[in-house]
C-alpha cells in the first residue's frame, strides 16, 4: 500500500482513533477493499452544500455504503435522499483509514461533486438530516471540524475549482 499523505488521530466517544489520510485523483487509486462510507462536498451553482439535522449541527453529505454498491451508487443514492438533488458530475479526492483502539478499520471515500438544485423535499430514510444550507468554501470548512484531514480536503477542493 501507498505511504499515507497524513496520519493523524481524533478522540470519538472517549476512543482514540487512527487515521491515516491517502490522496487520489481517480478510481484506480482506491485500494479494492471495502468502502464503509462515501461524504462530498456537492457544488450547486458557485456554492457548496452541507447537510443539517434538527439541532442546526452541520455535515459533509454521504454516508454508508450499502451492500454490493459502488462508491459512484453510494455517493448518488445518498445526495438524493439527504438533499434531493442528482449529482451530475464527481471525482474522488482520497480517502482515509480509520482504526480503532480494538483493531477495526474503516475506508472511508471523500469526493467532490456537482448537483442539480433541489427537487423538492428530503427524502432521507434515516431521517438524520432535515435539510442543507449552500456556502462558500470559507464556511464549509468553519462549519465542519474534520481536524488536518478536514483542512486538507478543503484545500484540495480549493485548488480545484
Amino acid at each position: 500500500m501507498r505511504k499515507p499523505k497524513i496520519s493523524t488521530s481524533f478522540l470519538y466517544k472517549g476512543q482514540n482513533i487512527n487515521v491515516l489520510w491517502y490522496e487520489v485523483n481517480d478510481l484506480s487509486e482506491i485500494p479494492n477493499i471495502p468502502i464503509q462510507q462515501v461524504h462530498g462536498l456537492i457544488k450547486i451553482g458557485q456554492k457548496f452544500a452541507l447537510v443539517y439535522d434538527n439541532e442546526g449541527k452541520f455535515s459533509l453529505p454521504g454516508g454508508k455504503t450499502e451492500t454490493g454498491e459502488s462508491i459512484e451508487q453510494t455517493l448518488r443514492r445518498e445526495i438524493l435522499e439527504e438533499m434531493n438533488c442528482t449529482i451530475t458530475k464527481w471525482k474522488p479526492i482520497g480517502y482515509q483509514l480509520l482504526t480503532t483502539p480494538d483493531g477495526k478499520t474503516d475506508c472511508q471515500v471523500r469526493v467532490v461533486a456537482e448537483a442539480t438544485k433541489d427537487n423538492g423535499p428530503i427524502k432521507d430514510p434515516a431521517m438524520s438530516f432535515i435539510g442543507y444550507k449552500l456556502m462558500d468554501l470559507d464556511s464549509v470548512e468553519k462549519h465542519i471540524n474534520h481536524g488536518v484531514v478536514g483542512k486538507r480536503f478543503i484545500e484540495i477542493v480549493r485548488n480545484l475549482i
